[in-house]
């Protein structure tokens, strides 16, 4: 999903245009057309769903900013890709 989303860019359109909703539309669409691993999704739910995710790395990054001294955990692909998902809605703003 996280692919997805920034293959597509929807925060590169203004909050709540026909055009995002249409990128929304295209993601749920593209997620519900892969054979492997078989996905039902809607575009509300995937917008929650990544809001969901954004929001929990983002807390998750701050924790790590409070927390001096300690070593950072490797960082996952999904990590990677949410990271890089939070910079593009940083820039949209």
């Amino acid at each position: 999903m996280c692919r997805e989303v920034i293959a597509s860019g929807p925060y590169n359109f203004k909050l709540r245009s026909p055009e995002r909703g249409q990128v929304w539309e295209t993601i749920a669409a593209a997620l519900n057309s892969l054979l492997q691993p078989k996905f039902k999704v809607t575009v509300r739910a995937g917008r929650h769903r990544c809001a969901l995710l954004t929001s929990k790395q983002n807390q998750k990054l701050s924790e790590g900013e409070k927390v001096s001294g300690i070593e950072v955990p490797d960082q996952t692909e999904q990590d990677a890709l949410l990271q890089e998902i939070l910079e593009s809605v940083k820039i949209a703003k």
